[in-house]
């Protein structure tokens, strides 16, 4: 029997988790909430799957084995936050689509997932890609490496919507790629300017890796094409 899934929330990378998710024969998606916009495209993946308006029933266990959450597309953020610390005190199996809640929240699950035994996975779009392997090959090296000792990594992000909120959401996934490759952050630095604090559009963060590595991560100008 394939594992059945269920969503609560939807984004542009969440949905592109569940559709690799479907074409796997190990997977079904069998029931969604609060995904908005994105419900017409889940009925094309999933035509047998249905949608709740209550989400406290995605915690039941009876509509699927494993819940996918995704980010908190609005603030504020407590009714998420309150969402995860029920679903996970029921020991409801969850996957986070980072960035899933604040760091300090975090703690808190984590501690839950400690008592309970609740299976909790974070899920990072992109540190799973093959060529993230071959580079860290070359950052370990050293100078043994074919292009010699790396001393920095320049990580560029391109972003039309340059908001507070979408800019700190790409960082975090990105960190956890910059952290695939050149190791933990052992200390990080950050400067930029927002003339109203809506706008991130200027940031630039440096962060010193395990393997004494710089690497360095701003957002650029998405004209065209977004992409890093």
């Amino acid at each position: 029997m394939p594992t059945t899934l269920a969503l609560l929330g939807c984004s542009p990378e969440t949905l592109l988790l569940v559709r690799e998710a479907v074409g796997d024969a190990r997977f079904t998606l069998t029931a969604w909430c609060e995904v908005d916009e994105y419900e017409p495209k889940l009925r094309e993946l999933a035509p047998q799957g249905i949608a709740v308006d209550d989400w406290e029933q995605l915690g039941s266990g009876d509509l699927a084995d494993v819940l996918i959450v995704a980010p908190p597309q609005a603030e504020p953020l407590e009714q998420r936050q309150q969402q995860l610390r029920q679903l996970a005190l029921v020991e409801m199996p969850m996957l986070l689509v980072q960035p899933a809640c604040e760091g300090i929240f975090a703690l808190e699950l984590d501690m839950i997932r400690s008592d309970t035994g609740c299976p909790l996975l974070a899920y990072s779009p992109g540190v799973h890609h093959p060529a993230l392997h071959t580079l860290s090959e070359l950052v370990a090296a050293g100078e043994k490496s074919p292009i010699g000792a790396v001393e920095q990594i320049l990580f560029e992000r391109s972003l039309r919507d340059r908001s507070r909120r979408n800019v700190l959401a790409h960082l975090a996934r990105d960190a956890a790629i910059l952290r695939s490759v050149a190791g933990r952050a052992s200390n990080v630095s950050a400067a930029g300017a927002s003339k109203d604090g809506a706008s991130l559009g200027g940031l630039s963060v440096t962060m010193t890796c395990g393997r004494e590595t710089l690497a360095r991560w701003s957002v650029a100008i998405g004209d065209e094409q977004e992409g890093a």
